[in-house]
């Protein structure tokens, strides 16, 4: 699984541009192997890509054990928060996740220096 290419041309976009050549070759080759072991991220932070799109196989290196809190997922489902598109069009921002992560930098409960703010969009693939 991999991020899809950003395509910007409608001629592009008809071309079939916005798939990535990873993912078509996955569905048109019938020996496909998983390289189910991660160099780059601590298990805590890997493991929600691992669980959400390779059903747990995906695995960190014995050398990125976890040893502090790396990771906190803060559910904002059913909140009222919804989505609304960007002033380009294409992208998604959310004002209320937007006011969470300002109230939580705020409060020093993270360091704006040390933190990474992700939200997943539903897989594609």
């Amino acid at each position: 699984m991999q991020l899809p290419p950003t395509v910007l041309s409608s001629a592009a976009l008809k071309a079939g541009f916005n798939r990535s050549i990873l993912e078509i070759a996955v569905e048109n080759i019938s020996n496909v192997y998983l390289l189910n072991t991660q160099y780059r991220m601590k298990p805590v932070i890997a493991g929600f890509s691992s669980e959400y799109f390779y059903k747990g196989l995906l695995q960190s290196a014995a050398h990125l054990a976890n040893k502090d809190t790396h990771l906190t997922f803060i559910d904002t489902a059913g909140s009222g928060f919804n989505e609304t598109q960007g002033p380009d069009g294409t992208s998604l921002q959310n004002e209320g996740e937007l006011g969470i992560v300002q109230q939580l930098l705020q409060n020093g409960d993270f360091s704006a220096e040390e933190a990474a703010f992700i939200s997943p969009m539903p897989a594609r693939c």
